[in-house]
């Protein structure tokens, strides 16, 4: 969904005036489009759009020749992500208006939104071959270069836009956004976290501990939205005495506007419960645009595999992801629902599952909950020390955590988990973390 979705709306008044046109003449017909005219101009002033678009398909039945309602109809199912379906409706408001620089605008706008941006700067350059003094054409211009990440064109074109339209709200807003861009942009991340554990193993207890190290570098310039991460990650463990280290290196690749690539591989030494080596690959994609209340849509999904001392572990895991509540600084609320598919030692496939939810609490909060049900499965041995078969245990997993953000570039995040295994005599593990990140 685009971050500024009204844009160039026109006033209460005047959207009332342009619907009124689109509506023929007659005495009860009259005064009851007068009414859903009024209530496409309630809801589109509310940013109701899903009840928008229909109230204007109930108007463009009544008068389908009127471009200026395909014209809304078409931006109130893009400002939902409905992208094709708007680009159907602003294509056919063109034919009947081939000129109308709103519609023209309109079709650039939505092509900015769905990531077709080559189509989007051929759009704009025909309305300005037509109208060269159009401020909004120079805007949508401003961020079109702000997408690929040259700030420098971008300011130059909203400063255009507001030589011809001193007044023009999109340019401002441009101009602020590129201003808190060149502040913001911090190419470098450090993280730092240490964590200790206690396993209760009916009466012995075990005492774990990890830090880990992580430095991760994004590429591109400010306001660039298809820049690319690096990041190397130690990990340094100890469990009962026996100590191991990790290290590891990994990305994320953006593939479009909607969707992301990420992969990492790593290996170990020193303790055979590390991997002797692993990888992951997933990736992100985002189904629907959403609206204010329920957000953006998305299917994450990543396989990995496990190399230990005593055999492979295979992961397979899907998940499906929902913001709620979606705002400028991010959803209020956003649930992940996870399936833990697990090939083990034993070549069986056991599948669990995760439910995560992260919160907003204020600007400068976040706090996370989730419980999983997982598989684990280990050797048996018989009284000689030999393997005679595998055991799958099912681990119940409980995590809570809070993160603060003290400053523009720090921020602290502490966390809470309990364990449970099943199949084995009163396992349980508490664990607690925290973590502290610079961005620079």
């Amino acid at each position: 969904m685009p971050s500024n979705p009204v844009g160039r709306i026109p006033n209460g008044a005047l959207l009332g005036a342009c619907l009124l046109l689109a509506l023929p003449a007659g005495g009860p017909e009259r005064t009851e489009a007068d009414t859903l005219a009024a209530r496409v101009e309630a809801a589109w002033s509310a940013g109701e759009w899903p009840t928008a678009e229909k109230r204007l398909k109930r108007l463009h039945k009544r008068n389908p020749g009127n471009a200026e309602t395909l014209r809304r109809w078409g931006l109130a199912a893009a400002y939902q992500g409905g992208y094709d379906r708007a680009l159907r409706r602003l294509r056919q408001a063109r034919e009947i208006s081939p000129r109308n620089t709103d519609i023209l605008l309109g079709l650039a706008r939505v092509h900015v939104w769905r990531g077709a941006r080559n189509l989007a700067v051929d759009q704009v350059a025909a309305v300005l071959a037509r109208e060269p003094e159009l401020a909004e054409a120079h805007a949508l211009r401003g961020q079109l270069a702000y997408y690929r990440g040259d700030l420098d064109a971008a300011e130059d074109y909203y400063r255009t836009a507001l030589a011809k339209e001193p007044g023009s709200e999109s340019a401002q807003q441009g101009l602020e956004q590129i201003r808190q861009a060149r502040a913001d942009h911090t190419p470098w991340r450090f993280d730092v976290g240490h964590s200790r554990s206690r396993v209760y193993i009916g009466d012995a207890t075990l005492s774990w501990q990890a830090t880990e190290i992580a430095i991760a570098h994004t590429f591109g310039g400010p306001g660039a939205d298809r820049s690319g991460t690096l990041t190397a990650r130690l990990h340094q463990a100890e469990r009962a005495g026996t100590s191991g280290r990790q290290v590891s290196v990994g990305g994320v690749w953006p593939l479009s506007q909607r969707g992301r690539l990420r992969g990492e591989v790593g290996v170990a030494g020193g303790a055979d419960f590390l991997p002797r080596s692993y990888w992951r690959l997933g990736g992100n994609l985002r189904l629907r645009g959403g609206s204010d209340s329920v957000g953006p849509t998305a299917l994450d999904a990543y396989v990995s595999h496990r190399r230990y001392a005593d055999g492979d572990t295979w992961l397979l895991a899907p998940a499906l992801e929902q913001a709620f509540w979606d705002g400028p600084a991010g959803p209020r609320l956003k649930t992940t629902l996870r399936l833990l598919t697990v090939r083990g030692s034993d070549a069986n496939w056991d599948t669990g599952y995760a439910l995560r939810l992260d919160g907003r609490l204020y600007p400068d909060w976040q706090a996370y909950a989730g419980y999983s049900v997982a598989y684990e499965t280990d050797e048996t041995y018989d009284a000689d020390g030999n393997v005679v078969g595998f055991r799958t245990s099912e681990v119940r997993t409980a995590f809570a955590g809070l993160g603060w953000q003290f400053t523009d570039r720090q921020q602290l995040e502490c966390g809470l988990t309990y364990q449970e295994r099943e199949h084995a005599a009163s396992w349980q593990r508490e664990a607690w973390r925290c973590g502290l990140t610079w961005q620079h």
